[in-house]
């Protein structure tokens, strides 16, 4: 495809757009203008990358004509676009034998230039199995070169703890009559990008605040994030869990030491400028938190008057926890689910700990259990037997003893509960009196459970 050998020297650059224009003698004729100036900017890399001497141009025009060989024996970038830029439709045939991790090779060279008429090589191919190899050895490559420079500029960041920045992260709360529910992203404003890679957490919640510390990294900078609340009110400090959440966020809920409606999560007036009200939380408790004050009214109303009513307190009693018993949850493998006989308890639904007839009043026996130890979803004979005897023993007590009630806990959906209740080998039985509990050990006959339940 050569015309009669030529001098080509340094002018050649410099003479390019008209050199395209009017051909030079040594460039074949018969190709289309597109062709001519595509070889011309080739070789133009071509004179920079090739020392100058007896042969060298020749070698170097031989890169672009000779058959295609594999891009790993390219020395520099320029015999790598050569290659890929060869005329008559060689670089598209070449591309076809090319296995694609030549991308990876290419991009660790930081020949960005090659590495993208490879892609349009492969792309103009079209053949969606190589394209698609092709497209994960760039990403791959594309993501460790990133994670060196962003290692790189994390290295440049004060490595003396001292020295870290700390994030107060922002935050937002809703509540219950008995509980309070936080979500927490690792950022100083709630519109702000959280950080997604943390490490070193630590939550700790005693009866009056709540503090969480940990370590991470934001836009290449070492960061403390921080969250120290001092709550509005008492706080169960064995009643609480926490949990990771999507974009950067936590989310954590803790049980009040007495049913109430907070005016404010923190004690001070002074609410932080970075709290906030969690909207769609605050929505799912509306009704029940509008119940309880007015209930709660009611109650005081009536006590300041002296003329309480003995079956209105009781019946408000009833509905108020009615209202809370909806607030824990079952699931299908669970031998008591959708069953009215035996009351499902969790932390947001605990007699033993509120007032009234049916709260400390009332002795309760409470079944601790896990359907997945029972193996439910396989229908065992652990987990129908288990349930039969307490679905037994939940229509025989009331009969026999009106002051007892019958519960349980599913702790594969309510855990950190049961762990907070220390919870042992289950099935696990415990009677919770007047504010005492006890663990009860051997059968669950009625005999034996009334004598468990005077003791």
């Amino acid at each position: 495809k050569w015309g009669p050998a030529a001098p080509l020297s340094s002018s050649l650059c410099a003479t390019h757009h008209a050199s395209v224009r009017s051909p030079h003698r040594g460039v074949a004729m018969a190709w289309p203008g597109p062709a001519r100036r595509r070889l011309h900017g080739m070789l133009c890399l071509l004179v920079a990358a090739v020392p100058w001497g007896s042969g060298s141009l020749d070698a170097a025009a031989e890169v672009a004509v000779t058959a295609p060989m594999a891009l790993s024996r390219a020395s520099t970038e320029a015999e790598a676009l050569a290659l890929l830029m060869a005329p008559g439709g060689q670089g598209l045939a070449a591309a076809k034998a090319w296995d694609p991790s030549e991308a990876g090779r290419l991009i660790s060279r930081s020949w960005w230039s090659a590495s993208k008429e490879l892609v349009r090589a492969f792309q103009q191919e079209a053949n969606t199995a190589r394209t698609v190899a092709l497209d994960s050895a760039v990403r791959k490559q594309v993501g460790a070169l990133r994670q060196s420079a962003d290692d790189l500029l994390l290295a440049l960041s004060p490595q003396e703890s001292e020295r870290i920045g700390v994030v107060r992260c922002a935050s937002q709360w809703a509540q219950n009559s008995t509980a309070i529910f936080l979500t927490v992203k690792f950022a100083h404003r709630w519109s702000s990008p959280g950080a997604l890679k943390l490490h070193d957490e630590s939550m700790n919640v005693s009866s009056c605040c709540l503090n969480f510390s940990a370590s991470g990294e934001h836009s290449q900078l070492r960061k403390r994030y921080a969250l120290d609340l001092h709550l509005f009110g008492d706080v169960l400090a064995d009643a609480w869990s926490w949990q990771h959440a999507s974009a950067g966020r936590l989310t954590v809920e803790i049980g009040k030491a007495k049913p109430a409606a907070w005016p404010r999560l923190v004690r001070s007036t002074s609410r932080p400028a970075n709290l906030g009200v969690w909207d769609a939380m605050e929505s799912k408790w509306q009704s029940e938190l509008r119940d309880f004050g007015k209930a709660e009214k009611r109650q005081n109303k009536e006590a300041k008057s002296g003329n309480a009513d003995p079956e209105s307190a009781e019946a408000d009693d009833e509905a108020l926890h009615d209202e809370f018993s909806r607030t824990c949850f079952n699931n299908a493998t669970s031998p008591f689910f959708k069953n009215r006989q035996i009351a499902v308890l969790c932390d947001t639904y605990w007699p033993p700990r509120m007032k009234g007839k049916l709260g400390r009043s009332t002795t309760w026996l409470v079944l601790f259990y896990s359907p997945s130890e029972m193996k439910c979803d396989d229908h065992s004979a652990k987990c129908t037997t288990t349930g039969d005897r307490w679905l037994t023993v939940g229509k025989k007590i009331p009969q026999v003893s009106p002051d007892a009630k019958v519960g349980a806990v599913n702790c594969d959906l309510h855990a950190s509960f049961c762990t907070a209740q220390d919870v042992g080998h289950m099935p696990y039985v415990r009677r919770y009196k007047a504010g005492k509990r006890k663990i009860l050990y051997g059968d669950w006959d009625i005999d034996s459970l009334m004598q468990f339940i005077r003791s």
